[in-house]
C-alpha cells in the first residue's frame, strides 16, 4: 500500500473515532459541517485521489521540456527524485521512462537541473538492487565518472553521490570500476580544493577498499601517496576523513604499507608524531587521535 493511501485510511480512522462517542444526530450534524472539520475531510479524502504514476509522469513532462521555466522543471525534478526515494517507485520510473530522461538531463545547460540527476540516479539506486542493476546495464557509470572529471563542484558532489549508491553492495558495479579510467579519476578528485569533494571521495574510496581487487589496483597507482601528502597540509579540516581512507587502504595491505613507509618527500612517522602533538588535548580530534596513534605503533612500532 502506498503511502498517500495509508495516510488517507489513517485519516478515516480518526474521524471514525473521533465520532464514536454517543452524541445526538444534532450535534454530529453541526460538528461535521464545521469548517474546520469540513477542510479537513476534504483533504483526507483527496490524499487518495493521488496516483503516483500519475504524479511521475508530470514530472518527467515538465522536466524534459527546455522551453519551460528552469525554476519550474528544478522543482519537477525535486518531486521526481522525492517519489523514487520508494523503491517500487524508482522500478516504476525505469518502467516508464527507461532512463531517457536522465540520459537526456544529464547534459543539460543548466548546473542545478545536472546536479539533480546525478542525485535522482543515487535515490534511484539506493538500496535497489534492480534500479542499481539497470542503470549499470545502461552504462551510466562511465558517463559519472566523466562528469565527475569534467563538470562543476556543485555536479561533483551529486556525482559522487550517485556513484557510490550505484556500486554499494553490488558485486558487478564494483568490477566496472576497473575498467577504462574510473579509478585514475577518483585518485585525481581527491585534489579537488572543495573540502566536501574530498570527504565524499574518502568515504567512497573506505567503501569500494572492501572489495580486494580494487583495493589492489588503487594500491598500484600509489592512493597511499596522494592521500599522505593531503593530510599533510595544515589548511583544511578533513584529516579525520583522509586518515580513515589511509587505514583501510593500508589494513592488510603490505605493498601500500611499504609505500607509506618509504615515501621520498614526506617522514609518515613523523607526520604521525607531529599530528599527535598539534590534536593533544583537544576533544574535538579524539577518533583521529586513536587511529593516529595506533597507524603509527602498528606502522613503526611493532
Amino acid at each position: 500500500m502506498d503511502d498517500s493511501k495509508l495516510t488517507f485510511l489513517q485519516n478515516v480512522l480518526r474521524y471514525t473515532a473521533s465520532h464514536s462517542e454517543e452524541t445526538s444526530t444534532e450535534e454530529k450534524l453541526e460538528r461535521e459541517m464545521s469548517p474546520e472539520r469540513k477542510k479537513w475531510l476534504s483533504e483526507a479524502l483527496d490524499s487518495m485521489s493521488i496516483n503516483p504514476l500519475d504524479e511521475i509522469k508530470k514530472c518527467i513532462k515538465v522536466a524534459e521540456n527546455e522551453q519551460d521555466n528552469d525554476d519550474r522543471r528544478i522543482e519537477a525534478m525535486e518531486t521526481l527524485r522525492d517519489w523514487c526515494e520508494d523503491i517500487n517507485f524508482a522500478i516504476d520510473f525505469h518502467k516508464i521512462n527507461e532512463y531517457k530522461l536522465i540520459s537526456n538531463l544529464l547534459n543539460d545547460k543548466n548546473s542545478e537541473i545536472r546536479a539533480l540527476t546525478c542525485e535522482l540516479i543515487g535515490t534511484l539506486a539506493q538500496n535497489n538492487p534492480y534500479c542499481q542493476e539497470t542503470l549499470i546495464n545502461a552504462k551510466f557509470l562511465p558517463i559519472l565518472f566523466y562528469k565527475l572529471d569534467k563538470d562543476c563542484d556543485t555536479v561533483k558532489v551529486k556525482t559522487l553521490f550517485a556513484i557510490s549508491c550505484l556500486i554499494r553492495d553490488y558485486e558487478p558495479g564494483q568490477q566496472k570500476l576497473l575498467e577504462g579510467n574510473s579509478l585514475d579519476i577518483l585518485v585525481k578528485t581527491l585534489n579537488c580544493p572543495l573540502e566536501k569533494i574530498k570527504i565524499k571521495c574518502c568515504f567512497l574510496i573506505s567503501s569500494i577498499c572492501s572489495n580486494t581487487a580494487i583495493k589492489s589496483a588503487l594500491t598500484k597507482r600509489k592512493l597511499i601517496c596522494s592521500l599522505i601528502d593531503i593530510y599533510q597540509k595544515e589548511n583544511h579540516d578533513i584529516h579525520e576523513h583522509i586518515l580513515s581512507a589511509i587505514n583501510v587502504l593500508i589494513d592488510d595491505n603490505p605493498e601500500a604499507i611499504s609505500q607509506a613507509k618509504e615515501l621520498e618527500n614526506i617522514n609518515f612517522k613523523q607526520l604521525l608524531t607531529d599530528r599527535l602533538q598539534n590534536i593533544a588535548g583537544d576533544s574535538r580530534h579524539d577518533e583521529e587521535r586513536d587511529m593516529a596513534s595506533r597507524m603509527k605503533q602498528s606502522l613503526f612500532e611493532n
